[in-house]
């Protein structure tokens, strides 16, 4: 089953309908509230993420500088334990 919304996949979780690997941020609420059995992967998932832009259009200066922003950001910290398997028990 492919669904676009976190939030009818989780709702289907809690209605027992399954599990789901969901992004961390996600579900921090719901492991935070207790209202959903979160559980890390190991190894933790991660995924590269690609920066895209029109080649026929000019970049203006405020999206100069936002890519150079996101260009001189250090690589990301490990998966928190917080991301996993969503699972209600």
């Amino acid at each position: 089953m492919s669904l676009g919304s976190v939030e009818a996949i989780k709702e289907l979780v809690r209605a027992g309908l399954g599990c789901s690997i969901l992004p961390g941020i996600a579900v921090r609420g719901d492991a935070a509230s207790g209202a959903l059995a979160v559980q890390p992967l190991s190894p933790p998932l991660s995924r590269k993420l690609a920066i895209i832009v029109r080649r026929d259009k000019p970049l203006h200066r405020g999206l100069k500088e936002i890519l150079q922003a996101l260009r001189q950001l250090p690589a990301p910290p490990p998966a928190s334990a917080v991301s996993g398997t969503l699972c209600e028990d």
